[in-house]
């Protein structure tokens, strides 16, 4: 679970589940889109409580006062985050961990997770 801020408030992530894909469908959001606007205010929304109308709100003022689209980087940080570390979301786009390298091999970072071509319909 992440801290993250939005217009002056504390909030915390919460485990993207099947709820949170249910929320992202009822409002248009497809998996090709999964880091657009529509997705951070349902984000919000499902980690807050609040209604979408109040999540679109505030993330509003954040932008205002906050300095535009800088302002948003926290959030879809977190949001990423959150999508990288479900488990539920990791089993639906065929997101696997890549194997560490065996002690002696080249220990160089890889990225955490590759993503397998995924069947999944998501419509």
């Amino acid at each position: 679970m992440s801290k993250f801020m939005v217009n002056g408030n504390v909030y915390f992530s919460k485990d993207l589940d099947m709820n949170y894909l249910c929320m992202l469908k009822e409002n248009n959001v497809v998996m090709d889109d999964i880091m657009d606007f529509t997705t951070l205010r349902c984000f919000l929304s499902y980690c807050s409580g609040m209604t979408l109308e109040q999540a679109g709100t505030e993330i509003s003022k954040h932008v205002e006062n906050n300095g535009g689209m800088d302002a948003l980087k926290e959030l879809y940080t977190v949001y990423g985050e959150c999508v990288e570390e479900s488990g539920f979301f990791r089993a639906l786009l065929g997101i696997k961990e890549k194997e560490k390298p065996e002690e002696g091999q080249d220990s160089q970072e890889t990225p955490k997770a590759t993503r397998k071509k995924s069947k999944v319909a998501t419509e």
